[in-house]
C-alpha cells in the first residue's frame, strides 16, 4: 500500500498561515441556496441591465460653428439643392460684390468651385432636375443667391424649393422659397447609427427665415430676368453640426461587469454573516447544553 504523501514545507507554513480556510468546508444546503439566489438575481439584473442598453437613445453632440471659418466643403463652401417647379422658369446666380474681406473670400471661392459671380444658370421646369451649388457666407446683405422665376407669383411664392432631409423618419422634403430675402441656416447631421453608405449617414437641413418680402433697395446681377418673383437667399453667420453615435458594446459589457462583482461582494458578504450567525448559535446552544448536563461547582460543594 503507497504511503500518503507529506505536504511540503510551504503548503504547511501556508496551512500554518491561513487560519479562514484553513479547512475546506463541505457543500451546504446553506451554500447551495444563496448560489442558486445569486444566480437567479444575476439573471434578472443582466437581464435589466441589456434591457435598459437597448432602449437608450444614441449619444448626441452638438458643435455651433462659424460659417466665414469653417463648412462642411473646404473654403468654407456649403452645399445648397434647389428644385425647381413644374410650371415657371427660374434663373439662379451667384452674387458676391467683393466690397468686404469675406465677400472678397467667397467671390474667389466660388470661382475656384466653379461658379463664378453673377454668372445665371436657368432651370427647365420641364426637366424636373435639381440644381446642386455651392454657396459661402459674406457679411453683406446684397450678397448671396439671387432666383428669378417667370410668372406670377402665388401667395408670395418663388417656383423654386429648398431641398432638406429629414429622419423622423428619414425623407426627403422642400421648403419653398418665397419673394423677398430670405436667410437660412444650417443643420449637418452625421448619424453613425446607419451604414456610411445608406442615405441617413449625411444629411443637410436648411432652415428659412423670410427677413423681407421685397428686394427693395438690393441690386440683382445683369443677367437676371428680373421676371416679379425674385428672391435672395443669405446665409447666416453660424451653423449646426450634430453628431450621432451609437453607445458601445465596451459600455454594455462593463456594466455587466461591474453588476457581477458587486453581486458577488454581496453575495460574498451575506453568506459570510449567515455563517457567524450559525456558528455564534451553534456555540451558544453548546454552552446550554454543557450548562445543563454539567451542574455548577457551588452545586456540588453544597452537595457535600
Amino acid at each position: 500500500m503507497p504511503k500518503p504523501t507529506q505536504p511540503t514545507s510551504t503548503v504547511s507554513a501556508l496551512k500554518q498561515l491561513d487560519r479562514l480556510n484553513a479547512d475546506t468546508p463541505p457543500p451546504s444546503l446553506l451554500g447551495s441556496f444563496f448560489t442558486i439566489l445569486l444566480g437567479l438575481w444575476l439573471i434578472g439584473f443582466f437581464s435589466q441591465l441589456v434591457k435598459d442598453f437597448l432602449a437608450q437613445p444614441p449619444l448626441r453632440s452638438l458643435e455651433i460653428l462659424w460659417t466665414s471659418m469653417t463648412g462642411p466643403i473646404p473654403g468654407p463652401l456649403f452645399p445648397i439643392t434647389l428644385k425647381p417647379s413644374l410650371t415657371e422658369t427660374c434663373t439662379v446666380s451667384m452674387h458676391y460684390s467683393g466690397l468686404s474681406s469675406t465677400s472678397s473670400t467667397c467671390a474667389a471661392a466660388m470661382t475656384v468651385a466653379g461658379y463664378p459671380p453673377d454668372e445665371c444658370i436657368t432651370l427647365d421646369p420641364a426637366s424636373d432636375e435639381p440644381l446642386t451649388v455651392n454657396w459661402c457666407y459674406s457679411d453683406l446683405p446684397s450678397d448671396g443667391v439671387f432666383i428669378s422665376c417667370e410668372g406670377v407669383a402665388s401667395s408670395g411664392l418663388t417656383g423654386l424649393s429648398v431641398n432638406s432631409e429629414t429622419d423622423m423618419p428619414y425623407m426627403a422634403i422642400s421648403t419653398p422659397v418665397h419673394t423677398g430675402r430670405t436667410q437660412l441656416q444650417l443643420v449637418q447631421t452625421l448619424n453613425e447609427t446607419y451604414s456610411s453608405n445608406h442615405v441617413a449617414y449625411d444629411r443637410i437641413e436648411w432652415f428659412p427665415v423670410l427677413l423681407s418680402s421685397t428686394l427693395d433697395g438690393i441690386a440683382a446681377p445683369e443677367c437676371l430676368p428680373g421676371g416679379g418673383n425674385d428672391a435672395l437667399l443669405t446665409l447666416h453667420a453660424q451653423w449646426t453640426y450634430q453628431h450621432i453615435v451609437p453607445h458601445s458594446l465596451l459600455d454594455l459589457y462593463s456594466s455587466l461587469g461591474g453588476a457581477y462583482a458587486l453581486s458577488f461582494e454581496i453575495a460574498t458578504a451575506g453568506f459570510a454573516i449567515s455563517l457567524f450567525g450559525k456558528r455564534m448559535l451553534k456555540r451558544w446552544r453548546t454552552s446550554r447544553e454543557a450548562a445543563t448536563s454539567n451542574p455548577s461547582r457551588n452545586e456540588l460543594n453544597s452537595s457535600l
